[in-house]
C-alpha cells in the first residue's frame, strides 16, 4: 500500500496548478470520528478499511480520497464508481495537477458556529454541513440538478436540499456559493476562488469573492487517482525539478562564463591598445628622457660648482719649480687630468707623494710617463689624474681674494701654472 502522504507534495503543484474538478453528486461521502489516541501513522490504514466498510462498490472499483486537518478529531471520507467515468475523461486526468470533487473548494471555510454551505454548479448543488467543532465538516450530500431546469425548478431543488439539513440539525445559517476563478498556490497554501450567489446559484451585482485556502500539508489525499500513478507523477515532477533547476543553474554558470570571457576580451583589447600607443610613443619618451637627463645634469653642475681654478691651486701649491703644466682637463666636477713635463725625473715621484700625503685628494696617479735623453740633457713627460675632496676644493675657494683672481681669466692661470691651461 503506498502512502497517501507520499504521492503529492509542493513539488508536484505549479504556482496555479491545473486542478479538474468533478461533480459532486457522483461521489459518496462520509464524515468519521476517529478513534481516541490513534496516531498520525495509523490514519491511512484507518482511511482504507472505512473505505472498504462504507462504500457502496469495492475498493477496486472505485475512484476515492479523504479530507484530513493536521489535529482534526474526524476525517472525511469520498469516493465514485470507476465506471461513471468515460476513458475520454480519464485521459484527461493525466495531465492535470489534482483530480477534485467540487466540494473541496469550499472545505477551507469552516466556519466557528453551527453553519450549512451550498456549492450550486451547473448539473449539482452539494450541501456542506460544518458544525463548528471541527474544520473537517460533519456531512456533505450531494444532488444532481438538470442543467436545462428552468430558474424556479433550481431554486425548489436547492430549498429541498436545506430542508433535508434543517430537519437533521435544525435551523441554520446558509450560505450560497459558485466555484469561479483560478486554483492558486502561494506560500504553502491552495486558494480555490469562489463567488457568492443566490439561491438560483446566480451572483448578484455586488457578490463578494472569496479564496478558500487548504494547507499544502492537507492535500495530498484528497486527489481521486490511484495512488501508484499519483506516486509515480510525483517522482517525475520532483525529477523535473530537479532538471529545471539543473538547467537553470547550468545556463547562469554559461552566461557568467560569456560574461568573464566578454570582460577578459575587453582586458586584452584595452592592453592591446595600450602597447600599441606605448609603442608609437616610445620615440617621445626617449626625447623626453633625454631632456630629463640634461636637467639632471644641470642640475647637479648647479649643485656642484666646477672649479677648475682652484684645482690648479692646490696642485701648484706641491709643484717644484722645475714641473710645468702643459694641458689641464677637467674630469667631472671633481676631477683634474694634467699633461706635465720636467726636466728632473725624480720630480715626477716626489710630486706624487706629496700629493698623495696632502689629504686633500681621493685619488692620484701617474700615467704614461716616458723620458727622453739623459738626466743632463733629458726631459720628463707623463699625465697625472687627480679627484680632488670636496672639502679641500671648498676651502681653496674661500680664500680671500682668489675669486677675484680667477675672474682675471687666464693671465692668472698662466703665471700660476708657468704652462698653458687648455680647458
Amino acid at each position: 500500500m503506498v502512502s497517501w502522504a507520499k504521492v503529492l507534495s509542493a513539488d508536484t503543484l505549479d504556482r496555479n496548478p491545473t486542478v479538474i474538478f468533478l461533480p459532486g453528486h457522483l461521489f459518496f461521502a462520509k464524515s468519521l470520528e476517529l478513534p481516541k489516541g490513534m496516531g498520525r501513522d495509523e490514519l491511512d490504514s484507518y482511511i482504507e478499511i472505512s473505505l472498504e466498510e462504507h462504500a457502496p462498490f469495492p475498493v477496486n472499483q472505485l475512484y476515492s480520497g479523504a479530507y484530513h486537518v493536521e489535529g482534526s478529531g474526524r476525517v472525511l471520507i469520498y469516493a465514485a464508481y470507476r465506471k461513471r467515468f468515460t476513458s475520454g475523461e480519464k485521459e484527461l486526468w493525466e495531465e492535470a495537477d489534482l483530480v477534485l470533487p467540487d466540494f473541496i473548494s469550499l472545505f477551507g471555510m469552516a466556519p466557528k458556529e453551527p453553519s450549512l454551505h451550498l456549492l450550486v454548479q451547473e448539473g449539482t448543488v452539494t450541501g456542506i454541513y460544518f458544525d463548528g467543532k471541527d474544520s473537517v465538516p460533519a456531512e456533505v450530500y450531494s444532488r444532481h440538478l438538470d442543467p436545462e431546469v428552468s430558474v424556479d425548478e433550481r431554486k425548489e431543488a436547492v430549498s429541498r436540499l436545506v430542508a433535508r439539513f434543517v430537519s437533521a440539525y435544525g435551523e441554520l445559517p446558509v450560505n450560497y456559493y459558485r466555484r469561479k476563478g483560478e486554483v492558486s498556490k502561494h506560500k504553502g497554501r491552495v486558494y480555490f476562488a469562489v463567488t457568492e450567489t443566490g439561491e438560483d446559484g446566480e451572483p448578484p451585482a455586488a457578490a463578494g469573492n472569496r479564496k478558500p485556502a487548504l494547507d499544502l500539508a492537507d492535500v495530498p489525499r484528497l486527489d481521486l487517482r490511484d495512488r501508484e500513478v499519483l506516486a509515480e507523477k510525483r517522482k517525475a515532477a520532483v525529477l523535473n525539478v530537479w532538471l529545471w533547476r539543473s538547467t537553470v543553474s547550468l545556463a547562469g554558470l554559461l552566461v557568467l562564463l560569456l560574461i568573464g570571457e566578454a570582460v577578459l576580451y575587453g582586458v586584452e583589447r584595452t592592453l592591446a591598445n595600450r602597447e600599441e600607443m606605448i609603442e608609437s610613443r616610445a620615440e617621445q619618451v626617449g626625447m623626453i628622457q633625454e631632456q630629463l637627463e640634461l636637467v639632471e645634469r644641470m642640475e647637479e653642475l648647479g649643485e656642484s660648482q666646477l672649479l677648475p681654478f682652484e684645482m690648479l691651486a692646490i696642485l701648484n701649491d706641491y709643484r717644484m719649480p722645475s714641473l710645468t703644466f702643459r694641458r689641464t682637463v677637467t674630469n667631472e666636477w671633481n676631477g683634474l687630468m694634467v699633461e706635465a713635463v720636467t726636466g728632473n725625473s725624480r720630480d715626477v715621484n716626489e710630486y706624487e707623494n706629496a700629493l698623495r700625503q696632502s689629504g686633500k685628494f681621493d685619488h692620484v696617479e701617474v700615467r704614461d710617463q716616458q723620458v727622453r735623453g739623459d738626466e743632463r740633457g733629458g726631459e720628463t713627460t707623463f699625465t697625472l689624474h687627480a679627484i680632488f675632496k670636496e672639502e679641500a676644493l671648498r676651502q681653496r675657494a674661500e680664500v680671500a681674494g682668489f675669486r677675484d683672481r680667477r675672474n682675471a681669466g687666464l693671465e692668472v692661470a698662466a703665471e700660476d701654472t708657468n704652462g698653458e691651461d687648455r680647458q
